[in-house]
């Protein structure tokens, strides 16, 4: 099955693809590799591997947060050209948002919950999701937002459906459908309980 609704592709961006590879090739550097032999061997970025102990462990993950940081960074001072966003040619603008929140970089929770948060008086944002489960934190920033924000997420009969459709599934995947549901009604619940 070609999933088409998870991707999409950019053209003509060396900025962005340029970008993922480094990220690719960071995160490369801090994971295990497979030897010859069938072994795994420690990441190269790292000196004591960091199943070893504890220490190891932060170590590691100081390590490749501090890599990652550093690849944001870069990113962030070769496009803040504002004169690139103005220009007629470009019609969209890319955030590539990170979140590895174990490695303390939060960047995609951080800007969406801003986003709901800043919402000015007169402005109108939409939020699509086939998979409602909004965390309490995105909530209360919509509920703080003065703006105005619509919502589009799947019926509970479409969600009864595919619980229906995926009866054949072993234990609680067989009710995922009803938990999208049940936080839909939770998250309706207390939009009403802020309204009157």
């Amino acid at each position: 099955m070609d999933r088409q609704d998870r991707y999409t592709w950019f053209k003509n961006c060396p900025q962005l693809t340029d970008y993922f590879a480094e990220l690719v090739h960071t995160v490369a550097s801090h994971s295990f590799t497979l030897n010859p032999q069938g072994f795994t061997e420690k990441p190269a970025a790292v000196a004591v591997d960091p199943l070893s102990s504890r220490t190891a462990a932060q170590q590691f993950r100081t390590s490749l947060s501090q890599s990652v940081t550093e690849l944001i960074q870069a990113l962030a001072s070769k496009c803040n050209h504002e004169e690139e966003l103005n220009d007629a040619g470009n019609d969209t603008l890319v955030f590539p948002l990170l979140q590895m929140g174990y490695y303390g970089i939060r960047q995609d929770e951080e800007y969406i919950e801003q986003l709901f948060r800043d919402l000015s008086d007169g402005e109108r944002q939409c939020l699509a999701s086939g998979y409602f489960n909004l965390p309490p934190k995105y909530v209360e920033a919509i509920l703080q937002g003065r703006g105005h924000t619509d919502i589009l997420a799947a019926s509970p009969q479409v969600s009864n459906t595919c619980l229906l459709n995926s009866l054949h599934l072993d234990g609680s995947q067989s009710y995922v459908a009803c938990a999208y549901t049940c936080s839909m009604h939770t998250f309706g619940y207390t939009i009403t309980l802020q309204v009157v």
